[in-house]
């Protein structure tokens, strides 16, 4: 077995070689393939609603341990809500609270 190539010029003739140019039949099941992923992500993104969920996006950005440690900060007073709204990037009351609810504080 052959080492693998270190140049892009020398993969392509070795493609050309083993005869997995665009011409032979890699190229045309590449080609299949290519035009159902094309198919399959245009009809996701048909059925898709307009954006994310921001609670779920919020928990993957902060860490439900800083979240947790932010609100409680705040209710107690240690923090204004105006920096813990800041530090958990929410601009209104309702959302500071249904995310404090979501990462688990009451």
């Amino acid at each position: 077995m052959r080492p693998p190539p270190r140049r892009p010029a020398e993969r392509r003739r070795r493609v050309a070689e083993d005869g997995w140019s665009r011409g032979t039949v890699f190229g045309e099941l590449y080609a299949q393939e290519e035009e159902r992923v094309l198919a399959l992500f245009a009809e996701t993104k048909e059925n898709r609603s307009g954006g994310g969920n921001f609670y779920n996006v919020q928990s993957q950005r902060l860490s439900r341990q800083f979240a947790r440690a932010v609100v409680a900060s705040a209710r107690e007073g240690g923090t204004s809500y105006r920096d813990a709204y800041k530090l958990l990037g929410t601009k209104k009351h309702s959302t500071f609270e249904a995310l404090a609810e979501r990462v688990g504080t009451h």
